[in-house]
């Protein structure tokens, strides 16, 4: 997959840099949302709001996707207490 160093950090960043575009734009979603009282009854923002919270969700766990990689690996973050973590959680959310 990654053969070369520059290639292997691009793919560890490159997940950061979406995820955290992701988070921004869903928690200015939940935000509107949560500060118009008229809003939170109607159905559309309730749904665009759990949409939202499942996206900051989601994007956190991308967000934090190379971090469980084993230290011996290039570009990568982790060791065995943030494997098992990552590991378990992954297990759990699938």
């Amino acid at each position: 997959m990654a053969d070369s160093p520059p290639k292997s950090i691009a793919l560890a960043i490159a997940p950061k840099i979406t995820s955290f575009l992701s988070i921004c734009g869903s928690s200015t979603i939940i935000f509107k949302i949560m500060r118009n009282q008229k809003s939170r009854r109607d159905t559309l923002p309730r749904i665009m709001l759990g949409m939202s919270i499942c996206d900051v969700l989601v994007a956190t766990w991308f967000f934090a996707s190379t971090w469980p990689i084993p230290k011996g690996t290039i570009s990568s973050f982790g060791d065995g207490i943030t494997q098992t973590v990552f590991g378990a959680i992954g297990t759990d959310l699938s």
